[in-house]
């Protein structure tokens, strides 16, 4: 696990995390057509805001399970990751059913190259628990935000979209696009 309650996969787009496989630095294998992970490195929490990471926590302990990639629970993702074969690329079809939540490689087709999520600085996450919605995660952030490391959230969305961009301001900056 990257940190309780999350696998890197959850944080990871799957070419970058077969990328991670491939160098030696996680070790995966299937159970039961699911992904468990072993860190060999420890380093791979360093492609991420420490600070994000704590604050994910604190969300996940407030609101409960959140969703963010979910490319992991398709067994052609999967079985492409083991085999070492290059389809997790069919992730990013305009068609697909999973979406880049956490990590995003530099691809036109999907977002801006500029987008925080290129950069490993951004998360989108949804609530598996349908007694809160992504206004109360929203309101739940600028009332801590003392004690949390988000820069930006995006209003007027579905989903809550945090990121650490730096904004030079000493409160969050809410933003809609």
């Amino acid at each position: 696990m990257l940190i309780k309650h999350f696998n890197a996969y959850e944080l990871i787009d799957p070419i970058l995390y077969q990328q991670l496989v491939r160098a030696g630095l996680i070790r995966v294998e299937s159970k039961n057509n699911r992904l468990t992970e072993t860190f060999v490195h420890n380093r791979v929490r360093m492609l991420f805001p420490e600070q994000m990471l704590k604050d994910l926590s604190v969300i996940r302990k407030k609101f409960g399970a959140i969703y963010i990639n979910r490319w992991h629970n398709q067994y052609k993702y999967i079985l492409a990751i083991l085999t070492d074969r290059d389809a997790p690329e069919l992730y990013y079809q305009k068609d697909s059913v999973v979406k880049n939540a956490g990590t995003r490689p530099f691809k036109p087709s999907i977002g801006r190259a500029t987008s925080m999520h290129c950069f490993n600085r951004a998360i989108d996450l949804k609530l598996a628990n349908h007694e809160y919605d992504a206004d109360d995660v929203r309101r739940f952030i600028l009332t801590h935000q003392d004690k949390m490391g988000v820069k930006r959230l995006e209003d007027g969305i579905s989903w809550v979209h945090m990121d650490y961009m730096d904004t030079g301001l000493e409160r969050i900056k809410v933003f809609s696009i």
